[in-house]
């Protein structure tokens, strides 16, 4: 996990999150899987904690998302409609 992590980086422009109510997972625009949903949560705390660079990333998805997404912005309809994670305080 720790080496994904630390490679993260150089991933973030080209990755969004998608949610569909079953799964949650990191893809790449291809929807190559890159992390599952177990260390999901470590990679946002990481983006967090290291205040990087990357300030939105597009989500598409369901409630389940923000229970370890404080800074997540999520769309009322919970639809198709993109919504964003604020990495900036």
């Amino acid at each position: 996990v720790a080496e994904e992590l630390s490679h993260l980086g150089q991933y973030l422009r080209n990755l969004h999150v998608v949610a569909d109510g079953f799964a949650v997972g990191l893809l790449d625009f291809s929807g190559n899987e890159l992390l599952s949903d177990t260390i999901l949560e470590e990679v946002f705390k990481l983006l967090v904690s290291t205040k990087h660079s990357v300030e939105r990333i597009n989500v598409r998805g369901c409630k389940r998302v923000t229970s370890f997404l404080p800074l997540l912005y999520y769309c009322k309809n919970c639809k198709k409609v993109p919504v964003y994670v604020d990495y900036t305080y």
